[in-house]
């Protein structure tokens, strides 16, 4: 006998919901350590997991997207502020992490919601 749909969403969720802690820490030292090639891959897997495990769940897309987004955006200014001195940079920098962080929150805040039992079929 299979688990039911929701059931199966619900673990799905878990599972993504427990990405998110290893995710923020790595995102973390990659801050520190930026450039660093095994850190940067490191972040990358938790993205791909982010990618695969929110396909599958309809009601965190918008929330896990723009977890994406934001680190896609935390990522281009490092590297932008590897290539050449701006000024500001470490402000703009600042201020990606800072919208990464809530974007991480806000999905949190919906992996729970499924995990509660709230219906998961909205698109």
């Amino acid at each position: 006998m299979s688990a039911s749909p929701d059931r199966a969403l619900h673990t799905i969720a878990f599972q993504l919901l427990e990405t998110l802690p290893p995710y923020e820490a790595d995102i973390d030292s990659l801050l520190r350590h930026w450039p660093d090639e095994a850190r940067f891959r490191r972040v990358w897997h938790h993205v791909e997991q982010i990618r695969a495990f929110s396909a599958t769940l309809p009601a965190v897309r918008v929330q896990a997207t723009a977890v994406l987004i934001a680190q896609a955006e935390l990522v281009r200014l490092l590297c932008r502020s590897q290539q050449h001195y701006e000024v500001g940079m470490g402000r703009d920098i600042a201020q990606a992490r800072a919208e990464h962080r809530d974007a991480v929150a806000a999905l949190r805040y919906r992996l729970q919601w499924v995990i509660k039992g709230a219906a998961t079929t909205a698109s």
